[in-house]
């Protein structure tokens, strides 16, 4: 996989062989330097100011999305406990509607990616989030009617499942590098502040306003959001009117880490300007495509280079064909081991997640009263210290850690810490004694705690990788979680 300067289109960054052909010598119009000589992309040092726009409000927002869907879809797990009151709703009812928001998630991961892509993740997530929140409020109209309670919720999960997709393809646009890690971080990490919410707010809400209300404000607060995200967001920092075009240039200048860029191969810088003028075809990047245009434009998909504008009036097949390097994603192995490591996170995350009510209450006794007071607890540990594992990581890129072994050891402690957890709720009755539940509640605590730093680990990883392509890897990698 190799990663590319996206910031102009005047000059292109690629990875190629050491060796040109029997001459040794790089083609006209081609300057080759080695990885000792070539020096890092980011020029552009970062413009004074103490709240630079890409943290408020743009980031302010990405994070506020994150929450906003994460209490769309957790609220009902509550609500449905006064609103199936009088209906002959069984568990077999309870569970297909619990779990119909899921089956509409999973089924747009992809398209998402791709829509994101091809249209601009600005538009697309603006259009989703007024879905979602006009269905979320539409559920609570809904519960007499079985079928159509269904639907809802299947069409709130298809709205949703455009979310994470959309946010991580703005972040690799917005985010600097150095600051990548503490971005995803406090994104996830305000994730699980929705859910803590969720189970804080509701059933107070359920007690003074009834439990329809908690429908209708869960939709109204993403009509909030969507009035503040027209009004300052947009694609790409260069094209929103609140950032100076000093920022700008400096986000989109420091979009690769060069940590990222040179690895066994050799740069090529490509300072040829591509010319609208068919009989000046670009003599550098598209050498291996003469000037048969659609061979240009496979070899420039190939090497993460097709801007969104290049293809003229695409087919919806040829749209997908050039979005982007499906063989080169679908082939590398480091996309795999994120893959993995995503696979790995979110199976213990499910386990520990689903199953926690049910082990404190039926292994250690638990009452409602006391899971009401325990169960927040792991999701307010992983919230605390996603704020922090982002920072250090990004500190410790800074003082001149490689990324690569950065991204290694958040990932460790973040899969190996809540193993060990999980190990010690099993042994501890065989080699200590009998397990309270406050001990087993302090395990489950840490487990959640040390979970937080995958988010500067392979949550991370997905822009290292490609910042071009993020949303589009990131989407490949969900759909199989939930299969499982």
């Amino acid at each position: 996989m190799m990663d590319v300067d996206s910031g102009s289109r005047s000059r292109t960054s690629l990875t190629v062989p050491k060796d040109y052909g029997s001459s040794g010598a790089a083609p006209a119009g081609v300057s080759v330097t080695t990885a000792d000589e070539a020096k890092p992309h980011h020029h552009v040092p970062p413009p004074p100011g103490c709240l630079p726009r890409r943290h408020f409000p743009v980031s302010v927002l990405f994070a506020a999305c994150f929450l906003i869907s994460y209490v769309d879809r957790s609220v009902l797990s509550i609500a449905i406990i006064p609103a199936s009151k009088g209906l002959d709703y069984t568990g077999w009812h309870k569970g297909f509607i619990l779990g119909a928001f899921y089956y509409g998630y999973v089924s747009t991961q992809i398209i998402a990616a791709m829509a994101a892509k091809r249209f601009g993740p600005y538009k697309v997530l603006a259009i989703m989030v007024f879905i979602w929140s006009l269905f979320t409020g539409f559920t609570a109209l809904c519960f007499p009617y079985f079928p159509l309670l269904l639907a809802s919720r299947v069409i709130v999960g298809l709205a949703e499942g455009f979310g994470h997709p959309c946010v991580m393809t703005l972040v690799s646009y917005w985010s600097p590098y150095s600051e990548r890690s503490t971005l995803v971080s406090i994104l996830f990490g305000f994730s699980f502040l929705g859910n803590v919410l969720a189970m804080l707010v509701t059933p107070f809400l359920i007690e003074l306003l009834g439990w329809r209300w908690v429908f209708y404000l869960a939709g109204l607060l993403g009509v909030v959001w969507l009035v503040f995200w027209v009004a300052f967001g947009s694609d790409r920092p260069s094209n929103n009117r609140w950032v100076s075009k000093a920022e700008a240039e400096y986000i989109e200048a420091n979009l690769t880490d060069p940590a990222t860029l040179f690895n066994k191969a050799e740069p090529v810088d490509v300072n040829e300007q591509l010319s609208p003028d068919p009989d000046r075809s670009n003599k550098s990047l598209l050498l291996e495509g003469g000037r048969n245009p659609e061979k240009q434009r496979l070899l420039k998909r190939d090497n993460f280079e097709v801007e969104e504008d290049e293809i003229p009036n695409p087919t919806f097949w040829q749209g997908i064909k050039y979005l982007a390097p499906w063989k080169k994603i679908m082939t590398s192995s480091q996309i795999y081991a994120v893959f993995a490591a995503n696979f790995a996170t979110h199976t213990i995350g499910f386990i520990l997640s689903n199953w926690m009510p049910s082990y404190l209450t039926e292994v250690h006794g638990a009452s409602l009263e006391q899971l009401a007071y325990f169960t927040p607890l792991p999701y307010v540990a992983i919230f605390v210290m996603s704020l922090l594992v982002g920072v250090l990581a990004d500190r410790m890129r800074s003082k001149g850690m490689h990324i690569r072994n950065v991204r290694k050891i958040m990932n460790a402690i973040g899969l190996i810490g809540p193993g060990l957890c999980t190990l010690g709720l099993a042994l501890w009755p065989w080699f200590i004694g009998p397990l309270e539940l406050e001990v087993a509640v302090a395990f489950l605590t840490a487990a959640f705690g040390f979970n937080a730093f995958v988010h500067a680990g392979f949550e991370s990883n997905f822009m290292d990788l490609s910042p071009k392509f993020a949303g589009i890897i990131f989407s490949i990698s969900f759909p199989p979680l939930f299969i499982f």
